[in-house]
């Protein structure tokens, strides 16, 4: 094994010691497997944000809600303001 890839291997082992660190074991169990700390990180992120389609899906439902929102009829304007930062 050369230097180079001797760091890369420490290093590699040292990125999945911090990402296993921060995990439940619930989650531990869907990248305990892998064998590369890209790997996990690329899972989790697919596991928690989503595809591209996914994020770009969920963009467009959250603009559309934002253009849609309005103050109701009847409805106060400390009412509106509270309504909005619960959706």
């Amino acid at each position: 094994m050369t230097v180079e890839e001797k760091r890369v291997c420490q290093n590699n082992a040292k990125a999945r010691h911090i990402i296993m660190c921060a995990l439940s074991e619930e989650e531990i169990s869907k990248v305990h497997v892998m064998v590369s700390a890209k790997e996990m990180w690329d899972k989790l992120a697919l596991t928690y944000e989503g595809s591209k389609e996914v994020k770009r899906n969920k963009f467009t439902m959250l603009k559309r809600q934002y253009e849609m929102f309005a103050i109701e009829d009847h409805e106060s304007i400390q009412s509106m303001v509270s309504r909005c930062k619960l959706s």
